[in-house]
């Protein structure tokens, strides 16, 4: 998680984070991680998320360089403000497909450009596509009441994780359930991860909120 800053403050965000939101690598910092994960011997992808990543360009590249310089494959995470237009992506994006990333994964949903027809995120995916840089879009639904749970029950459709900023302002008027009855994670295997994120200040988070411990 490169930075808490982020030039949105989507309603569904799991890391509360924003333009306000404070947190940033320092790329002592960032290698340092690094190292770390090499001596492991069991990381294979490193990829820069946030926040958004793209806020802090240099440290984004100087990043991805280094991590491939140790051998792992890389991913970015973007909502792609930056793709004003095709051609202005593309210069964002060229260094990307120079350093070698192996995925470039962009937001494009309701939450981050509302209901436009066309939006930054179509733009990047376009760039990409010239650039023969993989790409794929990440497009998260709001929260809707369905049936279909057992004996007729409701079941929350769409994509929001209720974590972090979505614990508050999406669960209005949804299906509630006593909180002894939470007995696993929906999302992640906490026995056996098989990713945890590191923010910018050395917390290792086997889930948001769940931290193993600090790398500082």
């Amino acid at each position: 998680m490169l930075t808490y800053t982020c030039n949105f403050a989507c309603d569904h965000c799991f890391l509360y984070c924003g333009p306000e939101a404070e947190g940033t690598f320092t790329l002592r910092d960032l290698t340092r991680v690094l190292d770390q994960a090499v001596e492991l011997q069991g990381i294979k992808d490193i990829y820069f998320e946030g926040g958004e990543p793209f806020l802090y360009y240099p440290l984004l590249l100087a990043g991805i360089e280094a991590a491939r310089s140790r051998g792992f494959r890389t991913g970015v995470v973007t909502n792609a403000y930056f793709a004003t237009t095709v051609e202005d992506a593309r210069l964002w994006l060229s260094p990307l497909r120079d350093l070698g990333i192996t995925d470039l994964s962009i937001s494009d949903d309701a939450f981050h450009f509302g209901q436009k027809e066309e939006t930054p995120a179509q733009r990047a995916l376009q760039a990409a596509a010239d650039l023969g840089l993989p790409a794929d879009s990440i497009c998260i639904q709001e929260p809707t009441v369905e049936k279909g749970g057992e004996k007729g029950e409701p079941v929350i459709g769409g994509g929001a994780m209720f974590r972090g900023r979505a614990a508050d302002k999406l669960v209005e008027g949804l299906p509630r359930k006593p909180w002894q009855s939470f007995t696993e994670c929906p999302y992640e295997d906490l026995e056996k991860p098989k990713r945890v994120h590191v923010d910018p200040f050395g917390h290792v988070h086997l889930c948001q909120g769940l931290c193993l411990g600090n790398v500082f």
